[in-house]
């Protein structure tokens, strides 16, 4: 089974913290996990389970419409081989993952959040970790849409890198009033999108100050 896909339901948890080996090497090979409209759904895998070897082969993950969920995953989790992460009107989530998961995220290419009201920043850190660099090294386009609390994708020091990204979407996050507070390097950026149809843009010469502006 390489593909997932869970429409419905209301359980609390999807993977519980007891798996039989053969669950574990069945759940190992998927690829492609799906979920949607899961209104109780507060966690996708227990803090327990060796999570890690769950998610060694995932490369698409797609959260929509579980209004209860807290974390897509437990704090140290890692997604070596995920390539695309869209997640879509999830209620309570505050934070997409911690800088520890965003360290793992070396194949991700696509990140997409939408209309998720309570998310304040994207990765989440510790003010101790202030001045240590993070690198999407493969992130080539990342949407941002209709957040209302979103202030910054990280309220952290770190040094963020993005050697690849060039397409951004920033739309509808009225109190986004920067990108990062440390160091920022994207060298292929060369435009902001405001809108879905690409027909509204605007660059300042820094996604920064850009997004500092869109305000003004």
């Amino acid at each position: 089974m390489e593909k997932l896909v869970v429409f419905g339901g209301y359980f609390k948890e999807l993977f519980p913290c007891q798996l039989v080996e053969e669950e574990e090497h069945t759940l190992a090979r998927i690829r492609c996990l799906k979920l949607s409209n899961l209104p109780d759904l507060e966690k996708i895998w227990n803090q327990d389970l060796r999570v890690d070897q769950l998610l060694q082969n995932l490369e698409t993950l797609e959260v929509k419409f579980c209004d209860s969920l807290i974390n897509l995953a437990p704090s140290a989790s890692s997604f070596g081989n995920l390539t695309a992460l869209e997640v879509e009107d999830c209620k309570a989530l505050k934070y997409l993952v911690t800088s520890s998961t965003a360290r793992s995220l070396a194949q991700l290419s696509v990140m997409s959040i939408k209309e998720c009201k309570m998310v304040t920043e994207i990765v989440a850190g510790n003010e101790d970790e202030a001045g240590n660099e993070i690198i999407f090294r493969k992130l080539e386009s990342l949407k941002l849409d209709c957040l209302a609390s979103l202030t910054s994708f990280c309220s952290v020091d770190f040094t963020f890198k993005f050697p690849c990204l060039t397409d951004v979407i920033v739309r509808n996050c009225p109190k986004m009033k920067t990108f990062s507070l440390g160091i920022l390097s994207t060298p292929q950026l060369r435009k902001v999108w405001l809108s879905e149809e690409r027909d509204k843009r605007h660059w300042k010469g820094d996604l920064n100050i850009t997004i500092q502006q869109l305000h003004i």
